[in-house]
């Protein structure tokens, strides 16, 4: 795993350096109350033992005949580990300045009222206790004490420092590399390619912070791929319009009459429609809403203004209390009739709107030849056709159904295709119910 750069502003110099300063006090402090707490206390406890057992045994020498001193001396070094001798000139050593060794001077100095001096030399320490006019020196090595408080602070220390960098080094890199992967991936989005990061299943938000991305990623790509889509698609669909309106202008010039400028007219006219659907895609039709409408009102809406064409559009099922966003709704529901009215071979469209547990569902049915399951979600990509002309009364632009599935994308419906029973094809719009419930009220035929 390559480390980031330690850089002044980096995230991961950032996160090390707080992981590891934070763990760090946090160790000190322990330390600190764990040696005022219980290391002092202890220390002090032993220091006040032996010096009850110096004070004790230089009584006891002093008092002791000569032939029984070595007796005495021997079972105080093996039992106590202590040496004892008559002292025959100054203390030998330095003054030690371990708290230990201080403690016991202190301890010793106040049970004797005279001030005796701790020192140590070569790693064996000395005190000479005044008794009767004289001294008695008492010395035992390091090994007595049983602790080293300074060494066992400064391995704590070290050991403390080695483990704080390293789980630091590893949450920072757990958090800052999927960053940086992110931050690359980024700059291949924006050059348009839809990269796909690796779910590390690690740390969860960063886990979906990824699946957001890719997500994100390949919308952005296919968004791309559509724009890139729809300017060929431009160019290639006004081409013609523009040939025949060319070739009629100059035909018009040789003999201008009313079926040149009709036809000049016509052609502007399908250039302004073919321009309309395509604005109507290039911005991803998720315009602002301008009206909320119930369901009701939006489908009866539809209805009378279907009423007088053929083939005929009619309204069934149950009654559905639910506010939709107007704009949106009515553009996908005249497109999907349109359609079934364009090829459902002369029938009769037939609507049905139904409840399905917490979905509103709209069923546009018609008796036309149906669509494979094949081509089912093809059909949804712009300027597909199945149908094969370029003539609009039959094939249309190829943009109505991707524009379809643009808007439920952004309004969050759903769109499915299936057959309909005795022939022909059903197109269902699922909506979540989100809108406050109305009174029931019958379509209006």
């Amino acid at each position: 795993m390559k480390l980031p750069l330690l850089s002044r502003r980096s995230m991961f110099r950032r996160t090390l350096l707080l992981l590891a300063g934070f763990t760090l006090l946090l160790q000190v402090i322990l330390y600190t109350l764990s040696f005022l707490l219980n290391v002092w206390p202890l220390l002090h406890a032993s220091t006040e033992d032996l010096a009850d057992l110096i004070v004790t045994s230089t009584t006891k020498f002093d008092s002791a005949p000569p032939e029984q001193r070595t007796a005495f001396r021997s079972q105080l070094s093996s039992h106590q580990h202590l040496s004892v001798s008559e002292a025959d000139g100054p203390t030998p050593g330095q003054p030690s300045m371990l708290p230990y060794a201080r403690f016991l001077m202190t301890a010793l100095s106040k049970r004797v009222n005279s001030k005796v001096q701790v020192t140590v030399k070569d790693g064996i320490y000395y005190a000479d206790i005044p008794t009767g006019g004289q001294k008695v020196r008492f010395s035992f090595p390091h090994s007595r004490i049983g602790t080293d408080p300074v060494l066992t602070l400064i391995l704590n220390l070290i050991i403390t420092v080695l483990l704080s960098i390293g789980a630091a080094l590893i949450v920072a890199c757990k958090l800052t590399c999927p960053m940086r992967d992110l931050s690359q991936a980024a700059v291949q989005v924006g050059q348009g390619w839809a990269p796909r990061l690796q779910v590390q299943a690690s740390v969860q938000e960063l886990d979906e912070l990824v699946v957001t991305f890719n997500a994100m990623a390949q919308q952005v790509h296919t968004l791309i791929n559509a724009r890139t889509t729809l300017l060929a698609g431009i160019s290639h669909d006004l081409r013609s319009p523009l040939t025949r309106a060319r070739l009629a202008v100059d035909l018009a010039r040789e003999n201008i009459g009313p079926t040149a400028l009709d036809d000049i007219d016509r052609y502007l006219a399908q250039m302004e429609i073919l321009l309309a659907e395509f604005l109507d895609f290039s911005k991803g039709v998720s315009g602002v809403p301008v009206e909320s409408i119930d369901l009701r009102e939006a489908l009866n809406n539809l209805f009378v203004d279907f009423a007088s064409d053929e083939p005929a559009v009619h309204l069934l099922g149950d009654t559905v209390p639910l506010y939709v966003d107007f704009m949106p709704f009515d553009r996908v529901l005249r497109n999907l009739v349109s359609n079934a009215r364009r090829y459902g071979g002369g029938q009769p469209v037939e609507i049905r709107c139904k409840h399905l547990g917490t979905d509103v569902v709209i069923e546009v049915m018609d008796r036309g030849p149906g669509i494979r399951p094949a081509d089912r979600v093809r059909i949804f990509e712009p300027f597909v056709r199945l149908e094969g002309s370029r003539n609009r009364a039959t094939g249309g632009s190829g943009l109505g159904l991707a524009i379809v599935r643009e808007i439920c994308r952004v309004q969050g419906w759903r769109i499915e295709l299936a057959d309909r029973p005795g022939g022909g094809l059903t197109v269902r719009l699922i909506m979540p119910v989100k809108a406050l419930s109305l009174p029931a009220v019958e379509f209006k035929r």
